[in-house]
């Protein structure tokens, strides 16, 4: 076979090209697998607030059950379990519900969740609604 003057022979792949193939496809596999750890975090705290928005909209329905007159502040500790990947976590949520007088009739509820979230920096969620007296 005659080789033309300024031509390349197309029949494989270099040494050279192989290696960057190489390089990039590597570089790709380890941005992937450094997403894991933040990933498995990201769900670990959304677990949390979701627990936490449940808890907050469970004091509230019992703040709208209650007697106007028997609204009063409390507060309670719920110690929750939750598994990531088999493994399992307690996360301690602390409940506080506020109760204050707004005017005649008109009582306003807050409800203070917090916890510690995976990164063990402490989390709050706030929720509040009113409740009214009905006069017959």
């Amino acid at each position: 076979m005659r080789a033309i003057r300024g031509k390349y022979s197309s029949s494989g792949l270099s040494v050279i090209e192989t290696l960057i193939a190489s390089a990039v496809f590597l570089t790709a596999i380890v941005v992937l697998v450094g997403l894991f750890p933040a990933s498995t975090r990201a769900v670990r705290q959304a677990q949390g607030h979701l627990m936490a928005t449940n808890l907050a909209e469970r004091e509230i329905e019992l703040s709208r059950a209650m007697n106007y007159d028997a609204l009063a502040d409390r507060s309670a500790t719920y110690n929750l379990a939750v598994e990531n990947n088999g493994i399992p976590n307690e996360i301690t949520f602390n409940s506080e519900v506020e109760v204050t007088q707004v005017r005649t009739g008109l009582k306003q509820v807050v409800v203070r969740i917090d916890w510690l979230g995976p990164d063990y920096f402490n989390r709050e969620l706030e929720m509040m609604t009113y409740s009214a007296q009905l006069s017959p």
